[in-house]
């Protein structure tokens, strides 16, 4: 491999279950067919997106 890119993000402790934040992606249009939009390499999603699972883990994470 010949080209690399850099990816800013974080890791957690407990990664998000696709499942759990994908009704509420607004870049999957096919809500049951979500599995195909997580194919291939990385994929950018909104500011919005992140933001709510963001919020998601956060929340899941002061309940546990």
């Amino acid at each position: 491999m010949t080209h690399y890119i850099g990816i800013n993000g974080i890791i957690w402790a407990s990664p998000v279950e696709a499942g759990e934040v994908i009704p509420n992606m607004s870049f999957v249009k096919n809500k049951e067919r979500w599995p195909a939009y997580l194919q291939g390499s990385l994929h950018p999603i909104s500011s919005e997106d992140y933001e709510y699972v963001l919020r998601y883990q956060l929340e899941r994470s002061a309940t546990t």
